[in-house]
């Protein structure tokens, strides 16, 4: 489990135990705060990041199918080999985030 500081992160619970997978399906995590959270190997479908602050956090190998990344602040991520499926990149702020290896299939980039 979890340590107690992080229970909760401005309404989006960290609920994630270290190289558990874990399938997030039509979620609304709107400012949503997560610094150096372990997304690996995770699946989001239908997941709006209006305004997250996802920084510092590892993707690596995650799977993104119509995940909106509207003003989204991704600085220092990995999405090493992450799929990227139909999702919507508007304003994302990427500076220093790792997309090597990472696939895009019809995504917008605004």
């Amino acid at each position: 489990m979890l340590s107690r500081k992080n229970k909760k992160v401005n309404g989006f619970s960290i609920f994630f135990i270290k190289n558990r997978r874990t399938f997030i399906n039509n979620k609304f995590y709107s400012k949503a705060h997560c610094f150096k959270v372990n997304f690996s190997e995770n699946k989001f479908i239908n997941v709006n990041f209006k305004g997250a602050m996802l920084t510092n956090c590892n993707f690596k190998k995650a799977k993104f199918i119509n995940v909106e990344f509207f003003g989204t602040n991704l600085k220092k991520s990995n999405f090493k080999n992450a799929i990227f499926e139909r999702c919507i990149f508007s304003g994302a702020l990427l500076s220093n985030a790792n997309f090597n290896d990472a696939t895009f299939k019809n995504c917008i980039f605004l």
